[in-house]
């Protein structure tokens, strides 16, 4: 500190402080005491030299005690907060790697509980000494580790050495007390591994997937960590569940088409046999049953066609405006009249787009090559959609028996169809890691550009094709592509067939050619794909652009081990016995190690001599093996035993004591060019607040009547009293603080010391701001601390429950396809001619509704109540006998879930009410009856540890997974094109149409609303489908919450012009279906709250869009009717009409 006190020259010759004097106190002093004070004059020469003093005011020194009092109680409450906290960081840590050890248990089972030690000498006896040291060492200096694994870079890779570069990897250089990247002692590592092997090669154009080494094998590694396999499971998710919708193998190569196409043909001829062979032993009747000639009737092609054409003449008026209807009605129109003649077509559902309508009406099947669009480039929201082609894989498919001479011909039909579903399915991909480049790990992106550096640093004249070749040899072959495949819970839950499983191979394939730019056989099928791979290239190219540009000044402190860390440090380690037996065998293997730092050297010989003698110590009391000493009555593994080392560093400017403000008097060091006149006034102030501190309040001392007292007064009367009370060390310094006093100047004296009162105060608030910055900033430092490592244990908590609830799952599932029941679904039309001959049906005595599905038990249902044989020998078909009989109940007697779904799905009541959207017959009832009786025979079980509402959920995620596939519509329904087309002949309105304020014009955000909506059709679940809405809707709450002018909250008049843009923008090929599947297998109970309000919002948006009129847009009538037109014309909705001769002519004039 820099404090200008003036003291008179004129008398410092006068006095020496701490020149010695005589007459010392006949009084032991112990050693403390001789340290401080030197020789004292006796009382009687002080007071000789005591001048007058004028009347002063103590009240200024009594303040000043107290302040200082208060300062060292609130030093001593802060110390105690700060180790508290530390305490808590210790608690946090702890139960972070429990939880850690907890994950790993679940990922691979040692077959017996894994267990946390902290106490590292109970854990290695003798050895501790050694194994602290080494762990010490290496966590200290990650480029030690890494100069320790380049000695053994090339060695063999056995399972025991990955699992300890795996625990290097996940956990050894981990600061979970850290949420920055930039200062995890990891990516020091993982720049020395890269160097290491960028050193040691021959050319820049090496890959990383090839020739295993540690430092291959560490990189690979890192892919791994939780956050970069956190990122590409989300931005995955949509493309695998595009997977999930291949209907047929995928495969490039003609000879495997070939093959497969043979096996297919084989076994469908061979299927075909056998229902010939089952129909003829079961001697079914050929007659049109009775009923049924009752009820037909011919309708002549003409007269259906007049009827038609009469209809489109007047259809507006029978819609009320609603033109998504009128498109529906149309297009379906369309395909009817088109289909007469066809009876191959006529069989196909009246409710599902046909081919016709498709071949005439504009859909945006072909999906735009995805492209790579930097933040600065991005404009308004791009139209994208990830609808497959409207011709599946199953449509050019033939299991017709066709010639050996045809086979050609097919394969190249359906190779054809894989190069397209095949670019389809990367395309997507590509515009899904494209979309994420802003979210990628910031620790990948570090990699990427130490790769950049250091292969620079190597080779200076590589060329920007080789530099993009090793780093996507890294980000796609090591971490992007490994990682693109099905979650192993997904395999176990047998959600994934073996053709998705080739489509993911196919995918590898061309991702791999994609980077190289390699492409296919010249073969011209192939050039829509090669020339697909083409046109990537520039994308490719600006993609590494972007992830590299990150700050290269900070990169480089990374690599010259110049970062500076201003957060607390977590030096801990959770590393299992396993993993320190083979660390010792890797440096006790250290014989021929040399390095140029003889420093380094030094340290590796010691810590080779630790690993030596941990392993000699081992042979005569075995450490590394089974343990029975660590807890009573148990053995555990060497597998099993995890040891726990938890440190926390706190930054220089943070790592001091409280106290160290209170110096001795002793420690206080002056320069031989410090002022001496400040040296006395600084050691003088030293003594006299420790003396302030110690004694009582000298506010009592001073309340004595005199009004002339003065400090020199109250010393003098506190050094009786504790003379009187023995405290010998406070009256040496109380007698000391009279000596000095009495040197002062006669100025200083007459003033009560108020120059040393001032210093004093002074320092006081310096201190005092000193004092509370630090203490803030460290309280600030280890919250933010606590804040990271609970967030660090909430991350590994949520995996470790999912992991469990994945087990769960998977054993209530086993549980679940093996339950046995029976119960007998019938609908209304399966129920067809039964009811005239058989008495009302009861349950719970009550009358069933005849109009409804039915769930009933086998014993009691209606096939047992009525005679069947004689009701099906009136209807036509039936087979008389037993097993005749039994053939019937088959179709509609369940004895297990698999069975229950079939039949369930094979209703075409539960068909019609997802395209309809009417549940007229009871489906959603029956739905959740058999859902209930299921969880009530699961919770009987009492196998798991699961509420009600958890086992409906599993039980809801089962079912419907397996019915999406049977009941979804395969095609886009005639409603579904219709609300299509009716949002595309709207897509040219905009913000001002729509009224939305300026401050919500934000395409950006936008866009990533609608791509969340959009996602609802690639989910297979009614909850994951309403997820989709709800993400949707919650980004447009933040969004708005962020833009609004005033902290007010969103409205549904704000909210609703906002979701009717996103649908235009979006406009969503198969909304209907998905609606009408959330409603119908959708608990009542998550259609109230957020989600009702979501959905409801979606469907006003709808009506809005569905009925819209000149007048809502504020537009001329005939503008607008005029802008529809041209939409229509666009998309081929106006060529669906049949119109008569006048009409096409005047159109055909128009246009011309």
């Amino acid at each position: 500190m820099d404090h200008n006190i003036a003291i008179n020259s004129s008398v410092e010759s006068s006095y020496r402080p701490f020149a010695s004097v005589r007459g010392i106190p006949e009084q032991v002093q112990d050693d403390i005491t001789e340290n401080i004070f030197l020789q004292v004059r006796p009382k009687q020469i002080l007071d000789s030299q005591i001048l007058v003093e004028e009347r002063v005011n103590i009240e200024k020194w009594i303040q000043l005690q107290r302040q200082l009092k208060e300062e060292m109680y609130r030093m001593q409450q802060e110390q105690q907060i700060k180790n508290q906290l530390q305490e808590e960081l210790r608690r946090e840590s702890e139960q972070y790697y429990q939880a850690y050890i907890n994950v790993l248990e679940e990922n691979a089972p040692t077959g017996g509980e894994r267990k946390l030690f902290n106490q590292i000498d109970r854990l290695f006896g003798n050895a501790s000494t050694n194994i602290r040291s080494i762990l010490e060492e290496l966590i200290k200096s990650p480029s030690l580790m890494a100069k320790i694994l380049q000695h053994h870079n090339k060695i063999i890779i056995t399972q025991k050495i990955q699992q300890l570069l795996n625990t290097i990897v996940h956990n050894f250089y981990d600061n979970v007390a850290c949420p920055s990247m930039w200062s995890q002692p990891i990516i020091k590592l993982m720049s020395e591994m890269i160097k290491i092997e960028i050193e040691k090669s021959t050319q820049p154009d090496f890959r990383w997937d090839q020739d295993v080494t540690i430092a291959k094998f560490m990189m690979g590694e890192f892919a791994k960590r939780p956050e970069n396999v956190k990122y590409t499971k989300y931005t995955f998710k949509s493309s695998l569940l595009g997977i999930t919708k291949v209907d047929r193998f995928l495969d490039l190569d003609r000879i495997n088409i070939a093959n497969k196409l043979r096996d297919l043909k084989s076994k469908q001829q061979l299927k075909e046999k056998q229902e010939r062979q089952h129909q003829q032993s079961l001697n079914l009747k050929t007659s049109t049953p009775i009923m049924q000639r009752s009820i037909t009737t011919i309708i002549k092609p003409t007269q259906y066609q007049q009827y038609i054409r009469y209809q489109i003449d007047n259809p507006k008026q029978n819609y009320n405006g609603n033109y998504a209807e009128y498109y529906a009605y149309l297009i379906k129109t369309y395909d009817l009249i088109m289909k007469q003649g066809n009876k191959k077509d006529q069989k196909k559902n009246v409710h599902q787009l046909g081919d016709y309508a498709k071949k005439l009406l504009q859909f945006d099947d072909e999906q735009k090559n995805a492209k790579f669009i930097s933040l600065d480039k991005r404009g308004s929201l791009i139209e994208s959609t990830n609808e497959p082609p409207s011709r599946r894989l199953s449509d050019v498919y033939s299991h017709q028996n066709r010639s050996e001479a045809l086979i050609n011909d097919e394969v190249q039909k359906i190779l054809n169809a894989c190069i397209e579903k095949s670019k389809q399915l990367v395309n997507n991909l590509m515009e899904n890691i494209f979309k994420s480049i802003y979210t990628l790990p910031v620790g990948l992106r570090i990699i990427c550009k130490l790769i950049q550096i250091h292969l620079k640093n190597k080779y200076p004249n590589i060329t920007q094709q080789q530099l993009q070749d090793n780093i996507f040899s890294f980000l796609f072959n090591v971490w992007l592509i490994p990682q693109y495949t099905f979650p192993q819970h997904y395999k176990s839950f047998k959600f994934i067939k073996d053709e998705h499983e080739l489509a993911i191979k196919q995918i590898h394939m061309i991702l791999k050619k994609l980077i190289l730019r390699v492409n296919y056989d010249d073969d011209i099928v192939y050039y829509k794909l090669n020339s697909y791979m083409q046109d990537m290239q520039g994308s490719l190219s600006e993609y590494l652009n972007e992830i590299l540009n990150v700050c290269p000044v900070s990169v480089q402190q990374i690599i010259d081990n110049q970062v500076s860390l201003e957060l607390v440090q977590s030096d801990s380690l959770c590393i299992a016995m396993q993993d320190i037996q083979q660390l010792c065998v890797l440096l006790s293997d250290l014989d021929k190690f040399q390095c140029e730092d003889q420093k380094l050297q030094t340290l590796v010989s010691r810590l080779q001599k630790y690993a030596s003698s941990t392993q000699k110590i081992d042979r005569s009391e075995p450490i590394f093996g089974s343990r029975m000493d660590l807890q009573q009555g148990q053995c555990f593994q060497i597998q099993q035993i995890y040891a726990l080392k938890i440190e926390f560093k706190l930054p220089d400017y943070l790592n001091q004591d409280y106290y160290s403000f209170y110096k001795p008097f002793s420690k206080i060091k002056i320069g031989k060019n410090d002022d001496q006149n400040q040296k006395y006034l600084q050691k003088l102030a030293n003594i006299l607040r420790q003396i302030l501190l110690e004694v009582q309040d000298i506010s009592l001392c001073a309340a004595t009547g005199n009004d002339d007292i003065s400090i020199k007064k109250v010393l003098t009367q506190l050094e009786e009293k504790h003379t009187i009370m023995g405290d010998q060390e406070i009256v040496y310094h109380l007698q000391y603080i009279q000596y000095c006093i009495s040197n002062l100047p006669i100025e200083q004296k007459t003033t009560n010391m108020k120059d040393l009162y001032e210093y004093m105060a002074k320092e006081y608030d310096n201190r005092l701001n000193i004092e509370n910055q630090l203490i803030g900033e460290t309280k600030y430092q280890f919250l933010k601390a606590k804040f990271n490592i609970h967030k660090n244990y909430e991350d590994m908590l949520e995996s470790l429950n999912q992991l469990k609830q994945e087990r769960r799952q998977k054993q209530l599932y086993d549980i679940v396809e093996t339950a046995p029941f029976s119960f007998c679904i019938t609908s209304p039309k399966s129920r067809e001619g039964l009811f005239q001959a058989r008495a009302l049906k009861y349950r719970n005595n009550q009358p069933q509704e005849e109009n409804k599905i039915w769930l009933e038990d086998c014993k009691d249902c209606i096939h047992n109540a009525i005679n069947l044989e004689f009701i099906k020998q009136i209807v036509g078909g039936s087979v008389a006998g037993d097993s005749g009989k039994k053939v019937e109940q088959n179709k509609f007697h369940c004895h297990d879930i698999k069975q229950f779904i079939d039949i369930f799905s094979g209703l075409q009541e539960v068909k019609d009410a997802v395209i309809t959207g009417k549940d007229e017959v009871g489906v959603k009832s029956a739905y959740f009856e058999f859902i209930k009786t299921m969880a009530e025979y699961l919770k009987s079980k009492d196998q798991f540890n699961l509420d009600d509402n958890q086992i409906i959920e599993m039980l809801e995620k089962y079912i419907s997974k397996r019915i999406y596939d049977k009941i979804y519509p395969k095609e886009r329904t005639y409603k579904d094109a219709g609300l299509y087309f009716r949002i595309k002949s709207l897509d040219w309105i905009t913000y001002d149409h729509l009224d939305i304020s300026k401050n919500n014009r934000v395409d950006e955000m936008w866009m990533l609303a609608a791509d969340a909506l959009l996602q609802m059709d690639n989910n297979k679940t009614a909850v994951s489908k309403l997820d989709s809405m709800i993400q949707c809707t919650k980004i447009m709450t933040d969004v708005l919450k962020l833009t609004a002018l005033k902290d007010e909250a969103t409205s549904a008049d704000t909210m609703l012009p906002i979701m009717i843009y996103l649908l235009l923008k979006a406009a969503p090929q198969r909304l209907h279906s998905n609606l009408n599947f959330v409603k119908l297998f959708l608990d009542e109970s998550k259609q109230v709250g957020q989600q009702g309000y979501c959905i409801s919002q979606i469907e006003l948006a709808i009506s809005f869009l569905e009925k819209v009129t000149s007048h809502d847009l504020k537009m001329e009538e005939l503008q607008y009717l005029e802008t529809i037109h041209k939409q229509e014309i666009k998309f081929g909705i106006f060529y669906t009409q049949k119109r008569n001769r006048s009409e096409r002519i005047t159109h055909h004039v128009i246009q011309g």
